[in-house]
């Protein structure tokens, strides 16, 4: 796998966790890696290969993915359904655009619930 490969599938993995109402810290914690892993993935500055693929398998896994789901182009990734989840530890408090984003899909899911 060369650099540029890797880069687009970290570009892929911060789509999916801009997307989906992460935050480095807490993709950090739901894929189970330290931050200096995880910044590393996210980064695409993983030196090995093996460590590269090893780790994106165990993302996916996580996640609940397909493991070729970063693999994609991004414009497929967009046109995918978002896979949010209500976690209390996903959005921070102090980030307000994740918070209004939360607020946006809460009112959504109450206003789906009651039709």
């Amino acid at each position: 796998m060369d650099k540029i490969e890797k880069k687009r599938i970290a570009e892929n993995i911060n789509l999916y966790i801009r997307l989906n109402g992460f935050t480095k810290r807490s993709f950090a914690k739901a894929t189970n890696f330290s931050q200096a892993t995880a910044e590393a993935i996210l980064n695409g500055k993983v030196r090995s290969n093996t460590k590269f693929n090893k780790y994106i398998v165990r993302v996916t896994e996580k996640l609940g993915l397909d493991t070729h789901y970063f693999k994609q182009d991004k414009e497929t990734l967009l046109s995918m359904p978002i896979h949010y989840q209500e976690d209390d530890e996903k959005i921070h408090i102090g980030d307000d655009k994740y918070n209004t984003i939360s607020a946006m899909l809460q009112i959504g899911d109450v206003y789906y619930n009651n039709n």
